[in-house]
């Protein structure tokens, strides 16, 4: 007989038709609206007890009711008595608290999911924020030494052995020209990274030279 319990939940609020009432513990409804009436008059702020609604009758005649909350179906339930009222009072009771533990479940469930999307926006929000933050840091980083000695070093390898005294400052001069600046320091560490194709067009432009120079002088 549980399936014949309807407890709905009304924006956030659980309730019961005074027809369904009426119905399992087999009274007539409208003795059921007195009985409510009854205890509006006598029972102080019980609109939140005793909803007054609206429903169509089998002929679609627009009839009235009362949709109860819990506190408004117990303080009308204390009326009835006997056997078959107990039984239905008990059923009642349980239909309330396992709807309420499912709402209150439900409620956790999408409160997690709100608490869930809330930190992932932060977390978007503070993503980009480091993001933007590193790429005007990066914008802004001047070589240190120790990128200065890297660099240098770089320039010297890929020079060779047999590079020529001062070739390794006419590539950082040749670089300094094309991304006009007049020392390393003057030019952002990751514009120097990204523009590296300039150093070895350098290098190799410088080696072109030696051997050019040095076939000169052989034919010499």
């Amino acid at each position: 007989m549980n399936n014949l319990i309807n407890i709905q939940d009304r924006n956030g609020q659980l309730i019961v038709s005074s027809r369904e009432v009426a119905e399992n513990l087999e009274k007539e409804h409208k003795h059921v609206m007195e009985s409510i009436r009854e205890l509006e008059t006598s029972v102080e702020n019980s609109a939140h007890l005793f909803i007054p609604s609206k429903y169509r009758d089998s002929y679609k005649r627009e009839q009235s009711e009362y949709l109860l909350t819990r506190d408004g179906f117990t303080l009308l339930a204390m009326g009835f008595t006997g056997r078959k009222a107990l039984e239905w009072k008990l059923k009642y009771i349980e239909a309330f608290n396992k709807m309420e533990n499912a709402l209150k479940e439900v409620y956790h469930i999408s409160q997690t999911a709100i608490v869930n999307n809330i930190m992932e926006a932060l977390e978007d929000k503070l993503i980009n924020t480091i993001d933007k933050r590193l790429s005007v840091y990066e914008e802004n980083y001047r070589p240190t030494h120790a990128n200065k000695i890297d660099l240098n070093n770089y320039i010297k390898n890929s020079l060779g052995d047999d590079r020529e005294v001062g070739e390794v400052n006419l590539v950082k001069q040749r670089v300094l020209l094309m991304l006009d600046a007049d020392a390393w320091q003057d030019i952002p560490y990751k514009k120097l990274t990204d523009n590296i194709r300039l150093i070895d067009e350098s290098i190799r432009a410088i080696k072109s030279f030696r051997t050019k120079l040095q076939l000169s002088l052989f034919e010499n």
